[in-house]
Parts: structure tokens; C-alpha cells; sequence
């Protein structure tokens, strides 16, 4: 073999293994550009169904919010049954011990401003309408003050002192 024939054949090894080299790094880059592709597809998809579900928690959000307030409002509505329940009770009351005879006389309902005993301790009560019209609203006043007078038991009166 002669040496022309030696470095043809080199060169020729050397170029087929420059395109094998240039096939083989093609082929990774054309594997990498699939993948990164890939890679943003799938997060698309993901960022897509992370924005449904914070669309979804939300609106559960408000739901919750909604039914709180709606919660509160019913009771609000119980307390204010359970006042006018009380009222109603009360009236009652008065009217079985008698101190509500006046009512019947024509059946009238207590007006605005009448004072009436609360049962049970020594305080009264101010017949009124609420904010939104309902009769029977209490407004109580403080149970009133001790009299100067004698207190049970005490044959002196209060303030004076015994020579």
C-alpha cells in the first residue's frame, strides 16, 4: 500500500467520523429541543389546572363567606324570636297577675313608651318598635336605686343617729 492510499483512507476515516459525530450531536440537540417542548407542554397543562382549581377554591371562598353571613343573619332572627318570645311571656305574666287589665279594654297592644314590670326581678321595661318596625322590642331600664328610707329590720332611718 502506498502512502497516497494510507492518508485517502485516514482522511476518509476522519471524515466519516466527523459525520458520525455531527449525526449523533444533531440527534441530541433534535432529543433536547422534543424534550424541552415536551417539558412546556406538560407545565401548560399543569398552570392550566393550577388556575381551574384557584378558580374553584375561590369561589368555595365566597360560598363559605356567603354562608357565614347567612349564619349570622339566622341568628340574629333567633335571638330577636327568642327577645319577642320573652316580651310575649312576659305580657303574659302581667297579664295573669292582673297589672295588664287596661290591655282589655278594646285588646290593645302596648303602645310606644309604656312601662311595664319585667317578671322576675325589680326592673321595667320600654315597649318600643325596633329598627325594622317590629313591635315588641324591650328596652330595659336599670333596676332603681335603694330609698333612703328605714331598710327592713332597722327601726332607725338612714342619716340620723341616736342620743
Amino acid at each position: 500500500m502506498s502512502t497516497e492510499a494510507i492518508v485517502i483512507i485516514a482522511i476518509v476515516a476522519i471524515a466519516l467520523l466527523a459525520l458520525f459525530a455531527w449525526l449523533a450531536a444533531r440527534g441530541r440537540r433534535a432529543e433536547e429541543r422534543r424534550l424541552r417542548e415536551q417539558r412546556q407542554e406538560v407545565a401548560g397543562r399543569h398552570r392550566e389546572v393550577a388556575e381551574q382549581r384557584s378558580t374553584h377554591a375561590e369561589l368555595v371562598e365566597q360560598q363559605a363567606a356567603e354562608a357565614r353571613l347567612q349564619a349570622r343573619r339566622a341568628e340574629e332572627e333567633a335571638k330577636l324570636a327568642r327577645e319577642e318570645a320573652e316580651v310575649h311571656q312576659g305580657r303574659a305574666e302581667l297579664h295573669e297577675r292582673g297589672l295588664a287589665d287596661h290591655e282589655l279594654q278594646g285588646d290593645a297592644p302596648a303602645q310606644e313608651g309604656d312601662r311595664v314590670p319585667h317578671p322576675g326581678d325589680e326592673r321595667s321595661a320600654t315597649v318600643g318598635e325596633d329598627a325594622g318596625g317590629h313591635n315588641g322590642r324591650v328596652e330595659r331600664a336599670p333596676a332603681p336605686p335603694p330609698a333612703d328610707g328605714p331598710a327592713a329590720g332597722d327601726p332607725m332611718p338612714r342619716g340620723s343617729s341616736r342620743n
